[in-house]
């Protein structure tokens, strides 16, 4: 298969979009925490980050299975890749 397939670009592109929505969902989350006027936001904090660490663990469970079925062995050497950095991001948390 071509490492051009619509298929190949939609999981790289979804992959490297997700760094960015949950660092600045982090940084909104840590925001709201620093911020004692609103007693909301004390709760939303944590709601927040348990609910992302579950999406980067099933994106990530995603990428494995995904990458497991693909015959292409640079594509599934960065499904995994993409993998691991995901598995770092959400031990960070």
């Amino acid at each position: 298969m071509a490492i051009n397939s619509p298929i190949y670009l939609f999981i790289l592109v979804a992959g490297l979009a997700t760094f960015p929505i949950v660092s600045l969902l982090k940084k909104i989350a840590k925001r709201s925490i620093d911020d004692d006027s609103c007693r909301f936001n004390f709760y939303l904090r944590p709601a927040i980050l348990k609910y992302f660490s579950w999406v980067i663990f099933i994106v990530t469970i995603h990428f494995l299975m995904t990458a497991a079925s693909m015959p292409d062995k640079a594509m599934r050497q960065a499904l995994f890749g993409l993998s691991i950095i995901l598995l770092l991001i959400m031990g960070k948390k």
